[in-house]
């Protein structure tokens, strides 16, 4: 009798040796990634739409024009204000020439106790961009708590963005507006000249 329970005890332990490592493929838990979720803020702490971070559109060009209240509460030119500073952000997106200068000098002059030590670093820099905009317009608006218009101006049309962006040689008032241009970069030059010699 204690034959026969042997037996049959290994007899059973093997069918259940096979029958564990039988078929089954081994399973390896993968770490998980934890997902990155990035919130767009205004400020510190206060949430803003998604297109205030990453001002895009399909199929066209968009970007962020704000403005700040002002003291007559007047809404219109606050969002005339907000259009036109979207507007800019969008033309220096197509076309923008910049200069720069960077200056930056060190020196010591006199000997032992005596000595002082100066360093000066200054950074000059300024964006020049004309474009006309044909077809831009008010796409999303956001009114941030602290009264700040908030809009998103875009040219929705790829089409319209290539033949909306015209130059403005031979329109008088945009060659006005050089020439004032000219003058103020030109004052600019001249006190640069003057603080350097």
């Amino acid at each position: 009798m204690k034959k026969n329970i042997f037996s049959l005890s290994a007899i059973a332990l093997t069918f259940a040796v096979m029958a564990g490592c039988g078929g089954k493929e081994a399973i390896i838990e993968q770490p998980v990634e934890p997902a990155f979720i990035e919130h767009c803020e205004y400020k510190t702490g206060v949430r803003a739409p998604e297109w205030y971070c990453d001002p895009n559109i399909e199929g066209g060009m968009a970007a962020v024009g704000e403005a700040k209240p002002n003291a007559a509460r007047d809404n219109n030119m606050q969002r005339t204000m907000a259009m036109a500073n979207g507007r800019d952000a969008l033309a220096r997106q197509t076309q923008v020439k910049v200069q720069n200068l960077l200056t930056n000098w060190s020196r010591a002059t006199g000997a032992d106790e005596n000595q002082t030590y100066e360093a000066n670093f200054e950074n000059v820099s300024r964006q020049v961009s004309k474009q006309t905009l044909e077809g831009s317009r008010q796409l999303k608006r956001w009114l941030a708590p602290d009264g700040t218009l908030v809009l998103l101006v875009g040219m929705s049309d790829s089409d319209a963005i290539k033949e909306g962006l015209k130059t403005s040689l031979r329109n008088e008032q945009a060659l006005w507006q050089q020439f004032q241009s000219k003058q103020a970069l030109d004052e600019l030059d001249k006190q640069m000249d003057e603080e350097f010699k």
